[in-house]
């Protein structure tokens, strides 16, 4: 569950800023395993000893987190390398947690049907599952540092570690060690030469070209997981922990890029139809005029100030805390990129202060992208695509119905009937049924208690038979007396 607390920590649409303040203490390092266990996964995942597959590995690690600890090596080739280690049982203990999330989502679901509205429970566990097993696999992380080093390959001051594939498996991850000083030890950037200022600038522009350039961005850009690189030429940076990314296609990327522009330009209107068209269409009904009222507020603050002086930090939170207000259920990569550039900003503000002006990175990125979406020609484009596909659709329609036909025909079409909202009918039927059965009981109970002090009114030569009758018929009076009030409390609360 400390994974869940750790994803948690970066949902503001699903928990208040307290709570996600103190699930981030659940991001700090954790005691490492032994070095026999990680011997023993390296050895089992890659096929062959440690010493035939690296001249030196380093028995302490040089970092430690929840599903995994990192040592440093080198190869045979004289390459130093950082080998990634799965912590020992974690897929298993994660699996059993997923579980038990699974069965508390059904509870929920059951008997909270009111408090669905904000979010799935099944659909959080479902989204939660999956980046907890992407993160799992190494293989797949390698494939994100290799595919973030590709997008950057024209921007030589920014990279991610190489991946060794031959010496990469699902739990363990070779990669290229990267020297360098994290972005938080502002004393010794400065003793190293570097230019805070422009470091800051680098990562607030990786930010903002990963996401309305490439729609492939690092989740967690924080200090932690940023490296001036050392080397010459200065101002370097290097990105670490690439287990969860986030990925956006181009309507996604479209959205947001609106969004950015009518909150800087103060349009309420265009922010509201924004926020609302991000939802689905078949989730809780929203109140279009409250959210634009709050949103209106929310802007008014920022009217007549200058880029630079907007903070789009403080900003998004705004955006993220109304979100959650009013159950708005955007899609969970929105949240993470709001994440990515409020993660991004607060890391170039340790490293330049107000120096660092956000907005005038940020904006002409999402400007372009946003007058590319409207350029006739582009538009046609894409119409021209959606119209192939139409096409292409068409095509297939006769073969299609033929198959259907042949179903049929077969006696093998199956009808799927679901009704909504069916189940919560039955629970209520359910409740009614208990109540009714345990109403009949109390009455049996009544009586029988009525006809047992009946028969203690008999003679003195079986007086302790009638003491006994008259015991037991107050007693079982009195029990089917409270939980008769206890039904009725029970009854009246519910109506």
């Amino acid at each position: 569950f400390i994974k869940l607390g750790q994803i948690l920590s970066v949902r503001a649409d699903l928990v208040p800023p307290a709570y996600q303040q103190e699930f981030q203490k659940l991001q700090h390092e954790v005691p490492p395993f032994g070095f026999a266990e990680a011997r023993s996964i390296v050895e089992s995942e890659l096929g062959a000893t440690l010493e035939d597959l690296f001249d030196t590995f380093e028995p302490e690690p040089v970092a430690a987190a929840s599903i995994a600890q990192v040592h440093r090596a080198t190869l045979p080739t004289g390459e130093r390398v950082a080998v990634k280690v799965q912590r020992p049982g974690i897929r298993r203990q994660l699996e059993t947690d997923i579980r038990i999330l699974y069965d508390l989502a059904g509870l929920v679901e059951r008997y909270l049907p009111e408090q669905t509205d904000l979010v799935d429970p099944t659909a959080a566990v479902d989204e939660f599952a999956r980046m907890v097993r992407q993160e799992l696999d190494f293989e797949e992380e390698g494939r994100h540092m290799t595919r973030f080093n590709d997008l950057f390959r024209e921007w030589p001051e920014v990279q991610a570690p190489t991946v060794y594939p031959a010496l990469t498996a699902g739990r363990v991850l070779t990669m290229s060690f990267l020297d360098g000083i994290p972005l938080g030890n502002s004393a010794a950037l400065d003793a190293a030469g570097h230019d805070r200022l422009k470091l800051a600038e680098r990562v607030v522009e990786i930010g903002v070209r990963e996401v309305f350039g490439f729609g492939f961005f690092h989740a967690d850009p924080h200090p932690g997981n940023l490296l001036a690189l050392d080397g010459e030429p200065k101002n370097r940076i290097g990105l670490l922990d690439f287990g969860i990314v986030g990925r956006m296609d181009d309507d996604l990327r479209d959205a947001i890029a609106r969004l950015l522009v009518a909150l800087t330009t103060g349009d309420d209107v265009a922010v509201t139809d924004v926020l609302i068209d991000l939802s689905p269409e078949d989730g809780p009904a929203v109140d279009r005029a409250a959210l634009g009222r709050d949103v209106r507020g929310v802007l008014d603050r920022y009217r007549g100030k200058e880029r630079h002086e907007i903070d789009l930090s403080a900003l998004l939170g705004q955006m993220m805390e109304l979100i959650r207000r009013y159950r708005l259920r955007v899609p969970p990569d929105l949240i993470l990129m709001f994440k990515c550039l409020i993660t991004g900003e607060g890391t170039g503000r340790v490293l330049a202060g107000d120096q660092l002006d956000v907005l005038s990175l940020t904006l002409p990125h999402a400007e372009k992208l946003v007058a590319e979406r409207l350029n006739p020609l582009a538009r046609a484009g894409r119409r021209l695509v959606e119209a192939q596909a139409q096409v292409d659709q068409l095509a297939r329609l006769p073969a299609d119905l033929r198959g259907l036909v042949r179903l049929l025909a077969r006696g093998e079409t199956r009808l799927t009937v679901e009704h909504v909202g069916l189940d919560r009918s039955f629970g209520r039927m359910e409740r009614a049924l208990n109540r009714l059965g345990l109403s009949v009981l109390l009455g049996c109970a009544a009586i029988a208690a009525a006809m047992l002090l009946r028969e203690a009114g008999g003679g003195a030569a079986v007086e302790h038979v009638f003491v006994a009758n008259r015991v037991l018929g107050l007693t079982l009076l009195a029990a089917t007396l409270c939980v008769a009030l206890w039904l009725i409390f029970r009854t009246l609360r519910r109506s």
